[in-house]
């Protein structure tokens, strides 16, 4: 079969037929412009993201909450590229998890039962460096080029950039300004998102690990930070964790762990709740974060629970 070489000049003209594309800030109100002119348009959104192709006037417009630019979103597209090209570079087989098989959190006996008032004030926090970039590119799913290409990223863009991969869209179209009712798609992207919940459950099974070998020193984790008694013999452990998982850590001192109880109104009753409140140290500045308790008790989840699970996960010379 012989093969089809375009002109220079059909290139042109095909390169012009495509739609434009132009960030804009406000989806909904363009929405509602393209509704009252009785235009032809698709819709396809996520929780943070629209994009709206309007086939009346050839034009994208794109939209995805504060500090969104098009070189953040031709950088996704990039981004899914690389990724689909290491797995078939690589023959990856990518395994199959679901947001049911990561904990994200997990809180010891230490913690969840600690009494109020009762204050946990020689406590360390380690963080796993860029942790989602750094597993992503330990299990060959992002090349060198594009690990170091997201690294560069300001912190805010960079913590939802790669989680992007997993987002799930809602598509629907309008014809002459009206809704198509039949036209609701939801749309996701299976190999991809496979590929999020391997990282996050690599990372999972990092922390959880680590709590493991900690034992009794262990307090909480948190998504890709872990917090454990200030003890002699943490930085063994934590030299033992790096280089077997392949992860970097830096830590920070934490000024107290303390419970605090409140009160929140629930269908005009009143009803408790616990959280735990960590206190750090930043600039000069004692900052607390709550970090909320009541899924983790009405689940019935304890550390001791996991304990016996963890035995046979993870296995020591």
């Amino acid at each position: 079969m012989s093969k089809v070489v375009l002109s220079d000049a059909l290139k042109l003209k095909l390169k012009d037929t495509r739609p434009k594309q132009m960030t804009i800030k406000n989806p909904v109100k363009c929405i509602d412009k393209f509704i009252r002119l009785g235009h032809d348009f698709e819709v396809s959104t996520t929780s943070r993201s629209y994009r709206i192709t309007n086939k009346t006037q050839n034009l994208i417009y794109l939209a995805g909450g504060k500090n969104y630019s098009m070189k953040e979103f031709h950088l996704q597209r990039e981004l899914k590229s690389v990724i689909r090209g290491q797995i078939k570079k690589n023959n990856l087989k990518v395994p199959v998890f679901t947001e049911k098989d990561i904990l994200y959190k997990l809180y010891s006996d230490n913690v969840l039962n600690l009494e109020e008032g009762v204050v946990l004030d020689k406590v360390v926090e380690y963080d796993i460096n860029k942790a989602y970039y750094q597993c992503a590119y330990n299990l060959g799913y992002l090349d060198e080029d594009m690990y170091l290409k997201c690294l560069e990223m300001d912190k805010e863009k960079r913590l939802r950039f790669l989680g992007s991969i997993a987002t799930q869209k809602v598509r629907y179209s309008y014809v002459g300004g009206v809704l198509n009712i039949d036209s609701f798609k939801e749309v996701k992207d299976e190999d991809l998102r496979g590929v999020w919940f391997h990282i996050c459950k690599v990372v999972d099974d990092c922390l959880l690990d680590f709590a493991n070998v900690l034992g009794d020193n262990f307090l909480m984790y948190y998504v890709d930070g872990i917090y454990l008694k200030d003890f002699k013999g943490r930085g063994k452990v934590l030299k033992m964790i790096s280089e077997k998982w392949g992860f970097s850590f830096s830590d920070t001192p934490v000024t107290a762990i303390e419970k605090v109880q409140y009160l929140s109104s629930l269908n005009n009753k009143e009803v408790a709740y616990s959280s735990i409140m960590i206190t750090k140290l930043s600039n000069g500045v004692l900052k607390p974060k709550p970090f909320y308790l009541s899924n983790r008790i009405n689940n019935n989840i304890s550390e001791g629970l996991y304990r016996d699970a963890l035995k046979n996960m993870f296995v020591y010379d």
